[in-house]
């Protein structure tokens, strides 16, 4: 796999966890709890990335 997709498939769980925290919260505000999952899952979808990316990039051929 590579790093976009395994950044992808963190980005999703800890999108998802942030939803479900929220949703815990907030009483079921579910607009609410929506963006703050994805805006959680692209910052996490960038982060994660870039640590792959320099992970792979440091690794011998």
């Amino acid at each position: 796999m590579g790093p976009l997709l395994t950044s992808f498939l963190f980005a999703i769980g800890v999108a998802t966890w942030t939803y479900n925290q929220s949703q815990k919260r907030n009483g079921g505000i579910a607009q609410q709890s929506a963006i703050a999952g994805a805006v959680v899952g692209i910052v996490a979808l960038i982060v994660f990335y870039t640590i792959f990316s320099t992970i792979i990039s440091h690794l011998p051929a």
